[in-house]
């Protein structure tokens, strides 16, 4: 996923207006209508693909915004759990362990991705709020962990 989400052609898909992700309740809903298991399958995986990315590396961008990383956190999951469920019996079971681990551990998912993002990033006084409102919505404790040291460095604002 990190690989091919590198190239932003592979993130967004192209509209009248340019590139864009298309909202994640139509992608799951186009999913579910899926005439067939192999559509079906990829477009699940794909909402579940995009959900993890945006939500893992792109938290603090949800600030004042509508739809909000729990909303991605519960799609992808949703996605995930779906796709695990379609795959569940037969030769490809095994795969469908693969998404069913993928469902059930969507938010540390988010919060290794979200470390990675976070690596080298400096904290405002604005962002400390941030990571509180985020710890709020997802109960990660990784959120927990960045809002306490975070608070406890003020040298590290901007």
């Amino acid at each position: 996923m990190l690989t091919l989400f590198a190239r932003a052609d592979q993130v967004f898909e192209p509209t009248p207006e340019g590139l864009r992700i298309r909202p994640l309740v139509q992608m799951f809903t186009e999913a579910l209508a899926a005439p067939t298991a192999a559509e079906r399958e990829h477009s699940l995986q794909r909402l579940g693909d995009v959900s993890l990315f945006i939500a893992g590396f792109f938290a603090h961008g949800f600030a004042r915004k509508l739809i909000d990383i729990d909303y991605h956190i519960a799609m992808g999951g949703r996605a995930y759990g779906t796709l695990a469920a379609s795959l569940a019996r037969g030769r490809r079971r095994v795969l469908g362990q693969v998404f069913a681990e993928l469902a059930s551990k969507f938010q540390p998912l988010v919060d290794a991705l979200g470390e990675i993002s976070d690596a080298g990033r400096r904290y405002t006084q604005q962002d400390v709020l941030r990571l509180y409102e985020l710890w709020l919505k997802t109960g990660s404790a990784r959120r927990a962990r960045c809002c306490a040291s975070s608070a406890s460095r003020p040298r590290r604002w901007r």
